[in-house]
């Protein structure tokens, strides 16, 4: 599908390497009912822009995308002029390990490459979309560290499996994990995805869980789309 329509925008994908999915969607609209009201947003790898402009509907905050994909990047223009937010989103080409802000971002939301374990992509745009091997944690949270408010969040979309591979980066950060989601897609399956939310909180000791607050989220329940679901995403799906 070459272009993705929501309520108040519509989402151009035809150059982007990775397109829309229903988990980034879900994530965007999960910071949206948890986040408050931030004034400075900042999206570390913007893809076509969906985060931000789904953000954007939600807050009325100065939103920046960072993109390093040149396509990517041109789609995320496209859907930013054409959104009624134009005027306070913008997306910028360049290499969030090598950019810098004076600036500090309230809400920090990222939908980073996955899957360190498995093999490249043979697409190259797909892999480095997919694959960590250009951005590995250590690169994405020092960006995170940089450029973060001290009272700020920030959110990242991973696979289940990288959970434990993004702890253990932590482990020498300022850094911690304050919330996690598990999503799965039916009530029979186990997670495929977590949504993480960082701070800059009192760090706990390894074995200490307890203050972790965490929430579970189903797509699909017997008879279609949870409930949850349809409550988070009803704002912005046109066929909720």
């Amino acid at each position: 599908m070459s272009q993705f329509h929501f309520k108040q925008f519509s989402i151009v994908q035809t150059n982007s390497a990775m397109k829309v999915t229903l988990d980034a969607c879900l994530f965007a609209a999960y910071i949206a009912r948890e986040s408050s009201a931030p004034e400075y947003v900042l999206d570390l790898g913007m893809g076509t822009g969906v985060l931000g402009l789904m953000l954007a509907q939600a807050f009325d905050a100065h939103i920046t995308g960072i993109e390093l994909d040149s396509d990517a990047c041109r789609d995320a223009h496209t859907n930013i002029e054409a959104s009624p937010f134009s005027n306070r989103v913008r997306v910028l080409q360049a290499d969030i390990r090598q950019w810098r802000d004076t600036r500090r971002s309230d809400l920090i939301v990222s939908n980073p490459p996955f899957f360190t374990a498995h093999l490249a992509n043979p697409n190259k745009q797909k892999a480095m979309a997919r694959h960590n091997n250009h951005l590995p944690f250590s690169e994405l949270v020092g960006s995170i560290q940089r450029h973060l408010h001290p009272n700020g969040e920030a959110w990242l979309l991973l696979p289940r499996s990288e959970l434990h591979a993004l702890e253990a980066c932590l482990e020498k950060t300022d850094l911690t994990v304050h919330t996690v989601v598990y999503v799965r897609s039916k009530t029979t399956k186990p997670p495929h995805r977590v949504f993480v939310c960082l701070t800059f909180e009192k760090k706990r000791s390894n074995n200490d869980d307890q203050d972790v607050k965490e929430d579970h989220i189903c797509i699909h329940n017997n008879s279609g789309y949870d409930e949850k679901f349809i409550e988070l995403l009803k704002p912005y799906y046109l066929k909720l």
